[in-house]
């Protein structure tokens, strides 16, 4: 762990909705010990496992929603599969049906509030997610975001979320 001093840049995290200031003590360039590396080789699995899960469950599920038992060649094909998002995974970096971290507060919301109304849709016409690629799921949430009762909604959600923090609750 590197040293933490009065120089250590920091950077904010929120923990219920309060922000707060912490080290951010790691730099590129920083080298690894044995627990740093092992740490972060974990956190690599679970994303890698994480995302990659619901393409092994999509490819598993029957049509009746009956769960079997993949083939050698079918696991040969996903392990190909993982090995090249491996092979191109950067932390920090989200698919495209993940929040990115860049995106502000209205843009989650609002991003929000689309996917919900999609699934609607969807459920209203009888269609699952995992039916849907992940290019036409784009596409969808970005012309749902763009209509006014979605940003609407959004905003609505993002004030009282806001509100309710700032409420003084003497539980």
């Amino acid at each position: 762990m590197p040293e933490i001093n009065d120089q250590t840049p920091r950077s904010a995290i929120t923990i219920a909705k309060h922000e707060f200031e912490v080290p951010s003590p790691y730099a590129a360039g920083h080298v690894l010990n044995e627990n740093e590396a092992a740490a972060l080789n974990q956190t690599f699995k679970e994303n890698l496992r994480n995302n990659f899960a619901p393409k092994v469950k999509a490819k598993a599920t029957n049509e009746d929603e009956s769960v079997r038992e993949l083939t050698e060649q079918e696991v040969a094909e996903l392990q190909n599969e993982l090995d090249t998002i491996a092979a191109s995974y950067e932390f920090g970096v989200r698919g495209s049906r993940g929040e990115s971290a860049s995106l502000s507060p209205i843009e989650k919301h609002t991003r929000k509030v689309a996917h919900e109304a999609l699934m609607g849709m969807l459920k209203a016409k009888n269609i699952k997610l995992k039916d849907v690629s992940e290019e036409k799921y784009e596409e969808l949430i970005s012309k749902i975001s763009e209509k006014e009762e979605i940003k609407n909604a959004a905003q609505m959600r993002l004030d009282q979320e806001e509100t309710l923090a700032k409420l003084d609750l003497a539980v």
